[in-house]
């Protein structure tokens, strides 16, 4: 899972907002030259439209909106920060 993570970003509301990832999620976010155009803001949004052709009555554009900040998601570190408190409430209550 990691290395389909390393260049993973997520927008303020845990959207994938870029992926270099083709095998999983080939599509999703935008494409790297958008990626870099936007990757450094610090406030506001990214807009994109996009047609969703997975419905039954056919293609319907819809507008993908991302809220700034863009950041990777350190999943070994929230792993291991989950644990310790776990641990921490487990040795609380047993006692």
């Amino acid at each position: 899972m990691q290395q389909f993570e390393a260049d993973t970003w997520y927008d303020h509301r845990g959207r994938i907002i870029f992926t270099n990832s083709s095998q999983g999620l080939p599509g999703m976010g935008l494409p790297r030259t958008d990626w870099n155009e936007v990757c450094a803001l610090q406030a506001g949004t990214v807009k994109r439209t996009v047609t969703d052709t997975t419905l039954p009555t056919g293609p319907v554009e819809r507008e993908i909106t991302w809220q700034a900040l863009f950041t990777k998601c350190e999943r070994e570190t929230d792993h291991a920060t989950v644990w310790r408190k776990l641990e921490k409430q487990n040795r609380t209550s047993a006692t």
